[in-house]
């Protein structure tokens, strides 16, 4: 088969100036998707409601009617929507299933919001982040009251990752870089970068060359696999769990750091919570190991059991030590009234 070039110019001028257009307009595309997931704003306090009871798992049907009081949860946006659920459901039904209520979920944009909802009443269980129990740690809003057991450990890390491709081996070669910060009262997504920065005596606005917002440990891991940021500091819990379920997330990218331990992410219970209704939580928590169906879903999360929080709050107070050195309960109590309740 003889294959002719095109003798006519105007034809191939006009042929390149099509693929220019559509490979402008893809871009176009492109760059508008990436600015609305890390760029938008992130601060509006719009309330999520999920219904876990629209969710059926295979190995147990038989869940609570629709007409038992509910158990209110707010789940941290530690991950993605998608992953919240998938993570979370089977867990959320099954404790529901276990203390007699239908459970409904309340999600909100930011940790400080979820705080706010516990100390005003608005929910009953809290699945938060260490950052910002630590605020009220010494406070009587909240009862931690159990913590995940991950691979036999008590505590997690801040790993800062960078792309596998990249030249940087240390935080310090990130100078002039661009960084993904992740909510403002995550422990490790953002306080544990900026501590770095202070024992350095520099500011994040002399050291990076820009940051760029996440929403969470997702979004800051995707940032970094796609080289929209050149480091980010992340949870060890999520950045281990998609290591080991989902390892195509993480797979271009690079610990180059992982810091001291930190007290686990606690199940709390909010102040309208009895105390009789705490205990069959933090029972239901303890026991579900033991549960032939509640160690399959433990599995499915990468966690091996719940344990009693009190058992390492010597670890929560050198935490807070570190990152909240002149931090006052109280005064980070009032700071959560002032939050948007929309």
């Amino acid at each position: 088969m003889n294959l002719q070039e095109s003798s006519d110019p105007k034809k191939d001028v006009l042929g390149t100036a099509m693929t220019a257009l559509i490979f402008l307009s893809c871009a176009a595309l492109l760059f508008s998707f990436f600015w609305i997931l890390f760029f938008s704003p992130s601060g509006r306090s719009e309330t999520v409601l999920v219904d876990f009871n629209k969710f059926a798992p295979a190995g147990n049907p038989e869940w609570p009617a629709s007409d038992q009081p509910e158990l209110r949860v707010a789940i941290a946006s530690m991950v993605s929507p998608q992953d919240t659920f998938d993570l979370y459901g089977e867990l959320v039904h099954y404790l529901g299933d276990k203390i007699g209520k239908k459970p409904r979920v309340v999600q909100r944009t930011t940790y400080r919001q979820v705080n706010h909802l516990l100390v005003v009443g608005s929910i009953d269980v809290g699945f938060i982040c260490t950052g910002p129990y630590l605020q009220l740690l010494d406070s009587d809003e909240i009862d931690a009251l159990a913590i995940p057991i991950v691979h036999d450990n008590d505590h997690y890390h801040a790993y800062l990752i960078v792309h596998r491709k990249s030249p940087y081996e240390s935080f310090r070669d990130l100078r002039g870089k661009v960084f993904a910060f992740m909510d403002r009262d995550s422990l490790t997504g953002f306080l544990y970068p900026n501590t770095l920065l202070q024992g350095m005596n520099e500011t994040t606005k002399e050291f990076f060359r820009a940051t760029v917002s996440t929403r969470t440990h997702t979004d800051s891991i995707h940032a970094v696999f796609y080289k929209l940021a050149d480091g980010a500091a992340v949870s060890s819990v999520v950045y281990d769990y998609y290591q080991k379920f989902s390892p195509e997330k993480t797979q271009e990218c690079r610990i180059i750091q992982v810091s001291e331990p930190m007290g686990m992410p606690p199940v709390v219970a909010g102040r309208s919570v009895s105390a009789p209704l705490k205990e069959k939580i933090k029972q239901a928590l303890l026991q579900m190991h033991a549960d032939p169906y509640g160690r399959q879903i433990l599995s499915r999360m990468n966690i091996d059991s719940f344990a009693p929080a009190e058992t390492i709050r010597e670890l929560y107070e050198e935490t807070r030590q570190r990152f909240y050195p002149d931090a006052s309960p109280a005064s980070a109590v009032q700071e959560q009234a002032v939050v948007d309740e929309r």
